[in-house]
C-alpha cells in the first residue's frame, strides 16, 4: 500500500505509524492533519531545505520528474508524490520507477486505466468550478482522496469555507486542501473540523521553512475535532444531490396536515 494512503487511514484512525524520512517530525499523537510540502523546484538544496524545517511527505511537479536524468538522493528518505497535469500510464510507470508513492491529477486528460493502479495513491483534483453533471459522477470514482482547489483571493472567507465543504462532501473518506498563505490557525481549525486529513503548503527558499515550521506547530496545536465528519456529510451529500440531479419540488408536495 502507498505510505501516504497509509499514513492518511492512520491520522483518521486516530494514530499509527511515524511518518517515513528525516527531520523534525511531528509525533503521531500530534499529528492530527498531514501536512504536505509542495517543492516547485526538485533541487537537493530545496529538499534539504524543507527536510530540516520540519517535512517530510513532499509533491514534486511530475513533468520535471520525468524529466530528470539524476533525482536529489535524498529523496529517497521520505515519502514523495507528483503533481501531473495528465496522468497516463506512461507518465505514472515512469514515476513509480523513480519512486512515487502516490500521483495527483485533474479529471481532464487523464487515463481512465490509470485507476486500476493498486501500487500508488490516486488524488483527485477537484476546482471549484466543477459542474453539475460532473459532481453526479465524482463518487463513482476509485481514488484515495480529493484535493480540493479553490481560489483565494486574500483571506479565507466564508464562501471559500463553503466550497472547501462542498467538495469534501463529494470525497471518500480522505480530503486534502491546498493551503493559501493567508492561512492562520482559525482557518485550519475551520478546515479540521469540515473534515479535513491533509493541507498542502507551498515551499519556496527565501521563507518557506517558516511556513513549515509555523504549519507543524499549528497542527500540533489544534484543538479536538467539534464535528463529526461521517454524521455531517449525510445531509450535506443529500442536498448536493438534489441540487445536481435538478430535482424539482411540485408546490403541491406539502404534507398533508400542513396548515
Amino acid at each position: 500500500m502507498s505510505q501516504f494512503v497509509n499514513k492518511l487511514k492512520n491520522i483518521s484512525e486516530g494514530g499509527g505509524q511515524p511518518p517515513m524520512g528525516f527531520g523534525r517530525a511531528l509525533e503521531d499523537s500530534e499529528l492530527k492533519v498531514l501536512p504536505l510540502v509542495h517543492l516547485a523546484n526538485v533541487t537537493a538544496k530545496a529538499l534539504k531545505e524543507a527536510v530540516d524545517a520540519g517535512g517530510t511527505f513532499f509533491i514534486l511537479p511530475g513533468n520535471d520528474v520525468i524529466g530528470s536524468k539524476k533525482l536529489p538522493a535524498g529523496l529517497k528518505k521520505v515519502t514523495w508524490g507528483a503533481f501531473l497535469d495528465a496522468a497516463t500510464d506512461e507518465k505514472v510507470a515512469v514515476l513509480k520507477e523513480k519512486g512515487c508513492d502516490f500521483f495527483i491529477f485533474p479529471l481532464s486528460g487523464t487515463s481512465v486505466s490509470i485507476l486500476r493502479d493498486e501500487d500508488l495513491g490516486k488524488v483527485l483534483i477537484i476546482d471549484s468550478d466543477i459542474d453539475d453533471r460532473t459532481v453526479r459522477a465524482v463518487g463513482t470514482l476509485v481514488v484515495d482522496a480529493v484535493l480540493a482547489k479553490v481560489d483565494v483571493q486574500a483571506e479565507v472567507t466564508l464562501e471559500n469555507l463553503l466550497t472547501y465543504t462542498f467538495i469534501g462532501s463529494l470525497a471518500g473518506d480522505y480530503f486534502l486542501v491546498d493551503l493559501p498563505h493567508t492561512w492562520t490557525d482559525s482557518v485550519l481549525e475551520e478546515l479540521y473540523d469540515n473534515g479535513v486529513t491533509g493541507v498542502v503548503v507551498s515551499f519556496n527558499e527565501m521563507d518557506g521553512a517558516d511556513d513549515i515550521k509555523r504549519l507543524n506547530e499549528a497542527i500540533k496545536n489544534l484543538p479536538a475535532r467539534r464535528r463529526d465528519r461521517q454524521k455531517d456529510r449525510s445531509p450535506v451529500s443529500s442536498l448536493t444531490s438534489q441540487i445536481a440531479e435538478n430535482v424539482d419540488i411540485a408546490e403541491d408536495a406539502a404534507p398533508e396536515n400542513a396548515l
